[in-house]
């Protein structure tokens, strides 16, 4: 595994060549850890601050509207964070994915260009999340708030359509990245070596 990260790293910007299915799937793996680990980092203090908010209402003897109120006010603020900071740590993740993913493309004899296809979704589904934050926003405030969670989430099916589209970019590199390579050269070049 250590080696297809230090491989991987090491050609960032190389958009030539061949990649073995193990080093790309090793790779993307490490990519998916630090996506995690990074949101968690992130995450975890915004939400905490929030219920810290909520726990000190309770403790002042708040009833349950002002405890709503108490976090429905730092709410927005750190919806907007992590909406904000999830986008550009995708944009980040796309740059350390797209050479591994190319090369991969490369080594099944598939041409580079499929990148785009499973980049769009996922950067649409970015940038519609982070353009719809507010709607968001509004919907939670109003699930706090009511006892009926139909009336609070109202229609979502906007948000929904570009929340589902982004996985269609998923489904592409699952798909390309389990292609069988080609044995020998091809257009791309040698055969990759076996990384140990």
């Amino acid at each position: 595994m250590l080696s297809a990260i230090k491989h991987n790293l090491k050609n960032l910007t190389n958009f030539e060549g061949r990649d073995r299915r193990s080093t790309f799937w090793w790779y993307v793996l490490f990519l998916v850890i630090l996506n995690f680990v990074i949101g968690l980092a992130v995450s975890i203090p915004l939400y905490t601050a929030m219920l810290g908010a909520a726990f000190e209402t309770v403790q002042a003897g708040g009833d349950p509207e002002a405890v709503n109120a108490a976090m429905s006010a730092s709410l927005g603020d750190q919806m907007r964070f992590i909406t904000y900071a999830g986008g550009a740590l995708t944009f980040i993740l796309i740059g350390l994915f797209s050479a591994s993913f190319v090369r991969r493309l490369h080594d099944s004899g598939k041409s580079g260009w499929w990148l785009a296809l499973a980049l769009a979704p996922v950067i649409y589904t970015t940038v519609m999340s982070s353009l719809n934050v507010d709607a968001v926003v509004e919907m939670a405030r109003s699930a706090m708030n009511q006892s009926d969670p139909d009336k609070a989430f109202g229609d979502q099916t906007r948000l929904y359509f570009s929340s589902i589209v982004g996985w269609a970019g998923y489904l592409v590199t699952i798909i390309f990245g389990v292609l069988e390579s080609d044995d020998g050269p091809n257009r791309f070049g040698e055969e990759p070596e076996v990384l140990t």
